[in-house]
C-alpha cells in the first residue's frame, strides 16, 4: 500500500477530552488536515522534540532513541495506519539495514519519534479520506490555535489574556486560560 507523506501542522487545546489536545496533521498535496487526539504530555514532548535540533532529548523518547542506537536500529518511517471506531492506529518502522520491523504505537508517539529521528511521517490514504477535511475548515474555527514552531505563552501573557477575556465577559475562554495557567504553575513547582 502506498502511504502519503504528511506533516504535523498545529495543536489545538480544549477541543477534546480533558488533558488532551488535537494535533492537526497536514497533507500538502490535497491540502487536507486530519485532526488526531494526543495527550498534553505528548504535546509538551512534541514541542521539545521540535526544539531538539541535535536529535537528543530527555525522558522516554530520548531513552527510546538511545535504545534504538544501542541496537544499531534506525527509524525508517512513522505511519498513521488506520482509523477504527474513531481511534487512530499508528506504528513506527525500524530497521538495521537488512531487516525491518513494525512496532505499533500511539499517534502522538509516532509523530514525536518521526520528528526526533528526522524520518517521514506517512498516512494511509484511507485515513485521509475517512477523517480528512479541507485545511481551512477546522483551522480557522478552533480556539487556542498554536503552530508547532511557536513559543509557549508566558504566565504573564496568559494572565493578561485572561484579564481581557473577563473584561469582555468571555468567561468560557477565561476558564480555558485558567486551566493553562494552572498547568504552567504546576510545572514550575
Amino acid at each position: 500500500m502506498d502511504y502519503i507523506n504528511v506533516i504535523p501542522l498545529e495543536i489545538h487545546e480544549g477541543m477534546s477530552e480533558q488533558d488532551s489536545c488535537v494535533l492537526m496533521v497536514l497533507d500538502h498535496d490535497t491540502q487536507k488536515v486530519v485532526p488526531t487526539v494526543i495527550s498534553y504530555t505528548e504535546v509538551q514532548a512534541l514541542i521539545e522534540a521540535m526544539k531538539a535540533t541535535d536529535g537528543k532529548m530527555e525522558g522516554p523518547y530520548g531513552l527510546t532513541n538511545s535504545i534504538l542506537n544501542q541496537f544499531m536500529l534506525e527509524m525508517k518511517e512513522a505511519r498513521i495506519d488506520n482509523l477504527i471506531d474513531g481511534i487512530f492506529k499508528a506504528s513506527v518502522v525500524v530497521g538495521d539495514g537488512f531487516n525491518h520491523s513494525t512496532i505499533q504505537c500511539r499517534v502522538g508517539d509516532a509523530v514525536i519519534m518521526s520528528v526526533l529521528a528526522g524520518c517521514p511521517l506517512m498516512m494511509n490514504p484511507q485515513v485521509l479520506q475517512d477523517a480528512g477535511c479541507p485545511a481551512n475548515a477546522l483551522i480557522d474555527n478552533l480556539p487556542q490555535r498554536k503552530r508547532l514552531n511557536e513559543q509557549e505563552p508566558t504566565l504573564e501573557q496568559l494572565l493578561e489574556e485572561q484579564r481581557q477575556c473577563e473584561e469582555r465577559e468571555d468567561y468560557e475562554r477565561a476558564a480555558e486560560l485558567q486551566q493553562q495557567i494552572e498547568r504552567l504553575q504546576g510545572k514550575k513547582k
